[in-house]
């Protein structure tokens, strides 16, 4: 199967052929001393031709052409060239009689070669040299571009295989540190002590979840898909507080969009601390009720909306900033370069987040 470079080497032999007469042509580029053939047009098997090497040696006129930097043209090889005939077997050079090389140059290089061959003494002639160059500079551009692209594409995959790698090991660290506070919890005397140690957690859990669905998607560099993560990430917290029997319900309502680590991060440490809020205080006692998430685009940026509810936000004039969940709410919002805002009431408490594109 043809690459697309491939494709186009193909497609200059064949516009080639309608310019200048030959029984068999083929590109090739030079490496490791040698040049191999990387296309062919002619009556030869393909299968055997493609990716033939001929040595820099000077039994073959290969080596003439790249040495010379010219092109160079023999009415009749065997004359210049006896032993593909006595040697035809060896050289596979029985059919080649009238045989024409062109070197192609790009940038002052030498990169290959453009070699035709007549199976009759039918001489190229001045014209046709000087077609089959226009053609060879053609060809050398191109190469050199396919060759650019090619190192190209093998950086960015190099790139993706660290990315991942990265995210992998960041995403097995936070877990491992995770694990580490759950057993401490575990030891911890006091419900209020293991409910911030839980807290916490689930914070790491939130920033680990990140570079999971990073690790995971098929472009580690393209930024986070959010639905996806803020459905981890709120999955993790009702998996740790909320049991099946729980009277209160999740709706999500989240619109597709990617953000970079720098906004997917933040905007899940918010939706942690504001289902967190939720739990601990929007519903007293056995009061049921709803928390919803809704994630929307708007210009540029986003929304991250969470709404419960519950009883409300009551006033405390002892901290009027709130505790240190509002504070962290809004610090993490001004990092992200947008704002947070609060409406409250008794049967509706709604955070909206605001960030701006990233």
């Amino acid at each position: 199967m043809l690459t697309d470079t491939g494709k186009l080497y193909a497609s200059l032999l064949e516009r080639l052929s309608r310019a200048v007469p030959f029984n068999s042509g083929s590109i090739q580029v030079l490496e490791d001393d040698a040049t191999r053939i990387v296309a062919f047009r002619g009556g030869l098997d393909p299968e055997i031709v493609m990716n033939l090497r001929f040595p820099m040696d000077p039994l073959y006129p290969n080596y003439r052409v790249v040495t010379t930097r010219k092109p160079v043209s023999f009415p009749d090889i065997r004359v210049e060239y006896p032993h593909f005939l006595t040697r035809q077997e060896e050289f596979g050079s029985g059919h080649i009689r009238s045989w024409l090389g062109v070197p192609m140059i790009v940038s002052g290089a030498t990169i290959g070669m453009i070699a035709l061959d007549r199976n009759v003494v039918d001489p190229f002639r001045a014209d046709d040299i000087r077609i089959v160059q226009g053609f060879a500079d053609h060809a050398a551009v191109a190469i050199q571009n396919s060759v650019i692209y090619r190192k190209l594409q093998e950086a960015l995959a190099a790139k993706d295989r660290l990315l991942r790698e990265l995210n992998h090991r960041v995403k097995n660290n936070l877990q491992l540190v995770s694990s580490f506070i759950s057993i401490h919890s575990d030891l911890v005397r006091g419900e209020d002590s293991r409910a911030i140690l839980e807290q916490l957690r689930l914070r790491i859990e939130s920033i680990a979840a990140a570079h999971k669905r990073m690790y995971r998607q098929a472009d580690p560099g393209a930024g986070v898909e959010m639905v996806p993560y803020l459905r981890d990430v709120s999955e993790d917290f009702w998996s740790s507080f909320m049991g099946p029997d729980s009277p209160v319900s999740l709706r999500m309502d989240l619109e597709d969009m990617t953000a970079d680590m720098g906004t997917a991060v933040p905007l899940g440490l918010i939706l942690n601390e504001l289902l967190t809020n939720a739990m601990k205080y929007a519903f007293p006692g056995t009061t049921g009720g709803t928390i919803s998430v809704g994630l929307h685009r708007e210009g540029a940026g986003g929304v991250l909306q969470v709404e419960d509810t519950g009883i409300g936000i009551p006033a405390d004039p002892s901290r009027p900033d709130g505790g240190f969940g509002m504070q962290l709410v809004r610090g993490l919002a001004e990092q992200l370069g947008g704002g947070a805002e609060l409406d409250s009431r008794t049967g509706r408490t709604a955070w909206t987040i605001r960030f701006p594109g990233s």
